[in-house]
């Protein structure tokens, strides 16, 4: 499971980042509050099942508008986790993206 889980993970951050214009760590720092969070999980470090929805619930959340979800990827509905911390306060819109 754990292998799906963070090929999901990265997927999502990919195409996020590259519907934005940004680096991965900028995508991290977003999402997680940590530029090298995903990098850490490339290279082989774990995560609960717990981080990992909040981080799905954060990019489902925060998704850009003109940008199709990754195939294959389970999508939460929006705000389905309370208390995920991590919402945007900007939009796609204020770097020009949209």
């Amino acid at each position: 499971m754990e292998p799906t889980l963070k090929a999901h993970l990265l997927a999502t951050t990919q195409l996020y980042a590259a519907a934005l214009g940004i680096s991965l760590s900028v995508a991290s720092r977003r999402a997680m509050r940590d530029g090298r969070f995903f990098a850490r999980i490339d290279e082989g470090c774990t995560f609960t099942v717990r981080v990992y929805d909040r981080a799905m619930q954060w990019f489902s959340d925060n998704w850009p508008k003109n940008t199709k979800w990754p195939s294959g990827v389970p999508r939460p509905e929006a705000g389905l986790i309370p208390g995920t911390p991590f919402k945007a306060s900007w939009s796609a819109s204020d770097i020009g993206a949209v």
